[in-house]
């Protein structure tokens, strides 16, 4: 009953550790990497105007700024909720990711929205996180809590398909490509490897 995707996102995983055995010398072969992953649609979702106006108006005002960031920023999810203040900057209107998905230090512009948005937050009297979390300002907020508690309800509600967390970020792409920014400079703000994942 899995879909294509899932299948492939168990095999990718498998995939991938067996290859660590290999490199270990746990094992001399992996198995897995002669099989054939299914094919997937590639439909890029991105939400439309008035899907972020019925998901504004579904989370409350204390939620919101987190997902607004999201759409200022165009950060994956784990690098948003592993901000840290000490990776902002208000002088120079970035913020910096140390170690991303990509493996090298990245730089993102802060729109006047996101800055905006930061300057609202009190989380730096009481936490070295951006998004601090609720009951232990001590940790980050938990990603999979919020998704759960806010933002999938909030979907729901608003009758919003085939949408994810993950949509904000291609929202973020679609926006600064109409908006004519350069496919370069798109894929330098999202940390995209390749021009080839960007397009």
């Amino acid at each position: 009953r899995w879909k294509p995707s899932t299948i492939n996102r168990h095999f990718a995983f498998l995939r991938r550790v067996l290859m660590l055995a290999v490199k270990d010398d746990l094992i001399t072969k992996n198995p897995v990497s002669s099989v054939k992953f299914f094919p997937e649609p590639h439909r890029t979702r991105y939400f439309t105007d008035e899907e972020l106006r019925s998901l504004h108006g579904l989370i409350d005002s204390e939620n919101w700024p987190v997902v607004a960031f999201a759409l200022e920023t165009g950060l994956r999810r784990s690098e948003q909720f592993q901000l840290r203040w000490e990776h902002i900057s208000f002088e120079s209107q970035t913020l910096t990711i140390p170690l991303p998905k990509g493996g090298r230090t990245r730089h993102v512009p802060l729109s006047v929205g996101a800055i905006t948005i930061l300057r609202s937050l009190d989380s730096f009297l009481c936490s070295p996180w951006v998004f601090a979390g609720i009951r232990k300002p001590l940790q980050p907020m938990d990603s999979r809590a919020f998704l759960r508690r806010t933002y999938e309800p909030a979907l729901r509600k608003a009758g919003i398909l085939g949408a994810s967390w993950h949509t904000l970020r291609h929202t973020t792409a679609s926006r600064l490509i109409m908006a004519g920014v350069p496919l370069v400079t798109v894929k330098e703000i999202l940390g995209h490897r390749d021009i080839q994942t960007t397009m």
